[in-house]
């Protein structure tokens, strides 16, 4: 049984800004990020707790490791909300942040 994925505004808004810098870069790339995150929302949306735990919960973390990316989210009853999906390339502080900004479903 697949629970819904409710992708958030600022989930959506971190997809959307690295497909626009990998398509500046090459169509073909951003096409691949696209189809890696498709995939992996598609596996939490039928594992909801595939993902580690991470330190600020009650976050989950998978790892899109082809892109040194993670996505964020929570499962909660029949929903996953995904809250973010942030480059591990930045400060873990920043992460932190930024998942605490967004710790509303």
């Amino acid at each position: 049984m697949s629970h819904e994925l409710v992708i958030l505004a600022g989930a959506d808004d971190d997809m959307l800004r690295k497909h626009v810098e990998l398509d500046a870069f090459s169509e073909e790339l951003a096409n691949s990020f696209a189809a890696d995150t498709q995939e992996a929302l598609d596996l939490i949306s039928q594992n909801p707790f595939i993902g580690s735990a991470h330190s600020h919960s009650p976050f989950r973390k998978w790892l899109l490791m082809d892109w040194d990316m993670a996505i964020f989210y929570r499962s909660q009853g029949s929903r996953c909300y995904v809250h973010a999906v942030l480059s591990l390339r930045q400060d873990p502080k920043t992460v932190l942040t930024t998942l605490k900004k967004r710790d509303q479903p």
